[in-house]
């Protein structure tokens, strides 16, 4: 959720501003209610907002989302396309020090304007229009891959802005007052969220977390305790898992300094877990994020029913409150699972369908290996067929040739599959990932795959080595 905003009413000369809409000089008066009417809402909705002084310098200096790309982390100050607006961003620069004490910037030849860029939770798209250029996109791609998050770019040339045709319409997200909401219900039981919050250490690398509300969550969110416990877990403090204590040297009771608005807040460890099904390497209290600029919603909503209290009645009186609140849907645990599965079923569909074409890619590889071998190795062949081996040796010769190299190559490739997954697991283990299997079955089939691929494969070549003519097959050098 924004919490903060830096706004610059429109000053003397706005009618001289860069436009293409072709509407007409714009009202002064009227933009300028217009705008204090914006600033009035943003207030309304709880944000504190920091009035700049309008510049009569630069007529475009009211669209201050354009000088600058700010996001948790950091602040990046823009270089516009327009030479006239340029100066826009040392304007915008003094104040934005006040949450980011260290902006970046982009550099010439480089152009970009923030009204080209869109974020998507962790994912930035940036628009190449005619005032961003390929070479200030990729510039902010660096910086925002520095503090963790993804960017991609989008040719938006038929728009002035990116954000004219994209919105970031956000995920489903749940507020912390709808929850406490589903919690007044008499047939709710308790309703607890889980969110996310990503937030960056002292040293700004990444310490995003999950955000839960203790006092809901012990029922239902389950918690292997080392050392402390849930209910010991405040806006002061957070809980992190064995892998991350081991890999921060922290001990209970330690500090933990994490950075909010540019402001470096320290934390105090009050539980080590050692894991925790759908918990990240850190674990926050909600309020923790209160008065900040940070989103503090949850991606989910878990609830039980009161005891006594049917199905019917629990999923009409809580399907009342979402219709309300307009998002979200009431599922039970195997609904929810079949939700998530489905998705999961669509992700490997595509996996495997990059797999058969990798299969067919392999299968020409050996057919045309096979043929430049039987080719380079035709005068062998012919010898071999003088002193009386039959074309039915030959052909088992080149297919086994075939299997062999087919049956090798998906050994491999189990191999290295097998390894990346072990360090995936071991990598991610605080995370929730514990369980690594070995699929025996699976790579059973991959196997005989391989080997009925390899027969395939060697059809065409063999046939070919069995119709050499012997005695040009043996004149050959």
């Amino acid at each position: 959720m924004i919490r903060q905003a830096i706004v610059r009413p429109p000053g003397a000369g706005f009618e001289h501003g860069l436009t293409s809409a072709g509407l007409g000089p714009p009202d002064l008066l009227l933009a300028r209610a217009q705008h204090e009417a914006y600033c009035r809402a943003l207030e309304e909705c709880g944000v504190n907002v920091l009035r700049l002084p309008s510049d009569p310098r630069f007529p475009d200096s009211t669209f201050v989302e354009d000088t600058a790309v700010v996001t948790e982390h950091a602040a990046v100050l823009t270089r516009p396309g327009a030479p006239s607006r340029r100066g826009e961003v040392a304007a915008l620069a003094d104040a934005l020090t006040l949450f980011h004490p260290s902006p970046q910037a982009i550099e010439p030849p480089g152009t970009l304007e923030g009204g080209d860029v869109c974020q998507v939770e962790g994912h930035f798209f940036i628009g190449l229009s005619g005032r961003t250029n390929e070479t200030g996109a990729a510039q902010l791609a660096a910086l925002l891959a520095e503090q963790g998050f993804t960017s991609s770019t989008v040719e938006v040339r038929g728009s002035r802005f990116t954000s004219n045709v994209c919105s970031n319409g956000g995920a489903l997200s749940f507020s912390q007052s709808f929850i406490d909401q589903l919690n007044t219900i008499p047939e709710v039981g308790t309703a607890t969220g889980l969110g996310f919050v990503p937030i960056a250490d002292a040293e700004g690398e990444r310490a995003g977390g999950a955000t839960i509300n203790p006092q809901t969550a012990a029922g239902l969110l389950q918690f292997e305790f080392l050392q402390g416990s849930m209910a010991a877990l405040t806006p002061q403090g957070l809980l992190i898992s064995e892998g991350e204590a081991k890999r921060k040297d922290l001990s209970l009771g330690d500090h933990f300094d994490v950075r909010i608005d540019g402001n470096i807040r320290p934390l105090t460890v009050q539980g080590i877990y050692a894991s925790a099904d759908f918990i990240p390497a850190r674990t926050y209290h909600r309020d923790t994020f209160n008065g900040t600029s940070l989103s503090n919603t949850a991606g989910f909503v878990s609830l039980t029913r009161s005891s006594g209290v049917s199905d019917s009645a629990f999923r009409s009186a809580v399907d009342a409150t979402i219709a309300a609140y307009g998002i979200g849907e009431l599922q039970d645990r195997n609904q929810f699972i079949n939700g998530r599965a489905d998705l999961v079923d669509q992700s490997l569909a595509f996996v495997y369908g990059l797999l058969a074409l990798s299969i067919v890619i392999a299968v020409f590889g050996i057919v045309l290996t096979l043929l430049l071998a039987v080719y380079e190795r035709r005068h062998e062949t012919g010898l071999l067929r003088a002193v009386g081996m039959t074309r039915a040796q030959v052909r088992a010769t080149v297919r086994w040739e075939s299997v062999l190299t087919s049956v090798y190559g998906a050994a491999v490739g189990v191999v290295m599959g097998l390894v990346v997954g072990y360090v995936v697991i071991a990598a991610l283990r605080d995370q929730g990932l514990t369980k690594y299997s070995v699929p025996v079955p699976t790579i059973g089939v991959i196997l005989v795959i391989a080997f009925v691929v390899g027969v395939v494969a060697a059809v065409v070549p063999a046939w070919r080595a069995t119709k050499l003519d012997i005695l040009q097959a043996i004149a050959t050098e």
